[in-house]
């Protein structure tokens, strides 16, 4: 797929991990293995189709699994529009395969990355929001040596636009960080059996042992079957898919949570410690607040799901770990 927005992409794929974790019940194994070790093409496969594939990679199938999510989209696209945000809506049309095969964007590096993403977001759009105003005062000024001053500072903001859009993690700085990622999983995961070992929980050791082996030959699938999880995860036929949907709609929610918590940046400036703590603190109760309002609305959009009930516990849970949030920065 041409014009895949790097970031965008990650964002949906973190979205479509934890309402998968979210909707299908399992062990703490299965949940790990959904954020921390499911492929890209495992995870797209059982958001879009609603069941684990029989192999963790196929990069031309993954493909098609981009483009029948953006059939769900074209094909319901008035219905949608009228419970997500338009921005969110139409960044759908730039979410594409990021990874090559072998890497994943696990939902530990994506928090990195969304971390490292936003920074130096926020900062091109600072620089761009003082360009604007520049801009305004230029053509509200008559005085010619005011202009020429404005001027100035808007050539070197520019030269600054151009150096931090260059800090903003390509493509590739994903996939060499998401490799990375996976090691130390891989590692984490080896260092928690040797412990368990350590300290009389064999069995611990024993189930992760055995669900790498299953892994390693059937992939999700294997393991799913392995926890009891069922194979499929959708009930009837027709209408928008209960996971896809979910995962839409806590992508759109969280671009919201996105664009009211990136003030913070600018109005908590200068200030340091407990007082810069305190501040980031409230705007990010107002932008987790505006999450949960826009979850809240968009759960309407269930109704046109396989299975409206279980599309709206699964935003229901959504909503109730938000919440416990906002009552913890609070």
């Amino acid at each position: 797929m041409e014009n895949v927005n790097t970031f965008d992409s990650l964002l949906f794929l973190g979205c479509a991990r934890m309402t998968l974790k979210e909707a299908v019940p399992g062990d703490e194994a299965f949940a790990q293995f959904v954020l921390n070790e499911a492929s890209d093409y495992e995870i797209m496969h059982a958001i879009i189709r609603e069941d684990f594939p029989e192999v963790p990679h196929n990069a031309e199938d993954e493909a098609v699994l981009f483009e029948e999510l953006q059939e769900v989209v074209d094909e319901n696209y008035q219905y949608l529009s009228e419970h997500m945000d338009n921005d969110a809506l139409a960044s759908l049309i730039e979410i594409g395969p990021i990874s090559d095969q072998g890497v994943s964007s696990s939902y530990s590096f994506l928090e990195e990355a969304v971390v490292i993403h936003r920074l130096n977001e926020d900062i091109v759009s600072n620089i761009t929001n003082r360009i604007k105003d520049l801009d305004a005062k230029i053509r509200a000024t008559a005085n010619p040596t005011l202009k020429n001053k404005l001027r100035l500072q808007i050539r070197k903001l520019r030269r600054d636009l151009i150096d931090a859009k260059k800090k903003i993690p390509s493509a590739k700085d994903i996939q060499k960080a998401g490799l990375k990622a996976r090691v130390a999983i891989a590692k984490g995961v080896h260092k928690a059996s040797q412990k368990g070992a350590e300290i009389g929980l064999k069995a611990t050791e024993k189930t992760m042992k055995g669900l790498k082996v299953i892994g390693d030959k059937t992939g999700a699938s294997g393991i799913a079957k392995k926890l009891g999880a069922p194979g499929k995860m959708a009930g009837v036929e027709g209408g928008i898919g209960v996971l896809a949907l979910a995962a839409l709609l806590a992508y759109g929610a969280y671009r919201t949570y996105k664009r009211f918590f990136s003030k913070a940046a600018t109005a908590c400036k200068g200030k340091s410690g407990s007082e810069k703590t305190a501040c980031m603190n409230k705007f990010k109760v107002t932008a987790l607040n505006a999450q949960i309002k826009d979850l809240q609305a968009g759960s309407s959009a269930c109704a046109k799901t396989k299975n409206p009930a279980k599309c709206k516990a699964v935003v229901a849970k959504k909503v109730a770990k938000l919440k416990a949030k906002v009552a913890k920065y609070s």
